[in-house]
């Protein structure tokens, strides 16, 4: 006996060739379906838009331009330190800009509601001797007149942020949030025959330096190495001031106070921005007469004078041992590569104070109960 495996609308079997005709009107009314589906979600046909040709075409000439100036330059950057003097001083540095492009859209859509996507120029300026991360650009290029604009991209733009940052809940001056983000800069420049000659300026138009730079290479990092580069880069410049400095500080005569050492730490730490990783510098501090603490500070530094300025912004205080420097002028050794020393005028509560700090060769510890000098490494990896 054959069971019943189908039925009709009106409850007879329909056998096994009703069966098949059921299943095919099945298949077909899916397929359609589908179709109508496809046809509901996927994008107008571009030979609906009568200026599709017209902007594949202009996508073409921009994508030939870019490609023939894409690459990295080098070269030299020759900055004026004092432009008022009649022979002014220089200092010449490492540079080199990287040139590349991307493609993103302004917002604006085509007669058919898609997003109009365009090949964007982009440059990062890098220096290699610097503290300072790379600043990243925008670009523009005139292939007839060889005129090359690189401006940098401001960090409010870009959207970014602070996070886990010493002074985020009271930045100031020099801070993380003001110091982070590379140097706000544009270059003026001409590009002719892979040479770049142009002058670097500040954000308002004075003139920083001259800039003279030639392709080295066409190949452009993916941006995961490029990021690490700049990590290693700034890491290994600022290792140079990190090590343990004795401060031996004299207060002005209203201050009544006899002159008196600090113990002063500065040491690598990593800060994060918008999810990546950037080295910077912290220091604690104590009064060697009674171990009082100063508190815990960032460091930062301005590499773009001769020499290289220090600046110590507090970022916790404990009493009234609690003081910042601006300014302060550093020494370093070329040959080891070691900040030796860094002087100028610290900033108390009520007073402000005359500072000399040297490198020392090992911590001198030493506690309320009059414990002596235990001779502890100058550095942890020591």
């Amino acid at each position: 006996m054959t069971g019943r495996v189908c039925g009709g609308a009106d409850g007879t079997d329909l056998g096994p060739e009703g069966l098949k005709r059921v299943a095919m009107k099945r298949v077909i009314v899916m397929s359609g379906t589908l179709f109508l589906l496809s046809c509901a979600f996927s994008p107008a046909d571009p030979s609906n838009d009568p200026n599709q040709k017209m902007r594949e075409d202009r996508n073409q000439k921009l994508l030939a331009r870019w490609e023939s100036i894409k690459g990295i330059y080098e070269g030299t950057l020759v900055e004026y330190l004092s432009p008022g003097e009649s022979t002014p001083t220089t200092k010449t540095s490492l540079i080199r800009i990287r040139l590349s492009y991307t493609f993103s859209s302004s917002g604006a859509k085509d007669q058919n509601g898609n997003l109009i996507i365009e090949p964007v120029p982009q440059g990062r300026l890098i220096q290699p001797e610097s503290t300072e991360l790379d600043a990243v650009m925008d670009a523009d290029y005139n292939d007839q007149s060889g005129r090359l604009i690189l401006v940098t991209k401001s960090a409010a733009a870009s959207g970014a942020s602070v996070k886990n940052s010493p002074t985020s809940t009271n930045p100031s001056p020099g801070s993380p949030e003001t110091m982070m983000y590379g140097p706000d800069v544009r270059i003026m420049a001409t590009l002719q025959n892979t040479v770049i000659d142009g002058e670097l300026l500040t954000k308002d138009g004075g003139v920083i330096g001259q800039i003279h730079l030639a392709l080295k290479s066409k190949e452009i990092p993916a941006a995961k190495r490029e990021e690490q580069e700049q990590y290693d880069r700034l890491k290994a410049n600022l290792q140079i001031y990190a090590g343990h400095y004795l401060m031996h500080i004299v207060p002005p005569p209203e201050a009544k106070l006899p002159p008196f050492d600090e113990d002063f730490e500065i040491f690598m730490d990593d800060i994060q921005i918008n999810g990546t990783l950037r080295p910077y510098l912290v220091a604690t501090g104590h009064r060697r007469t009674d171990m009082t603490p100063a508190g815990s500070f960032s460091i930062m530094l301005r590499d773009d004078v001769v020499p290289v300025e220090l600046y110590i912004i507090p970022t916790a205080t404990a009493g009234f041992n609690f003081f910042r420097g601006i300014g302060l002028k550093t020494v370093v050794e070329p040959r080891s590569r070691q900040m030796v020393s860094f002087s100028g005028r610290l900033q108390y509560a009520t007073f402000a104070a005359t500072m000399e700090a040297r490198r020392a060769e090992a911590h001198w510890v030493k506690s309320l109960a009059g414990e002596t000098d235990q001779g502890l490494p100058l550095d942890p990896q020591q």
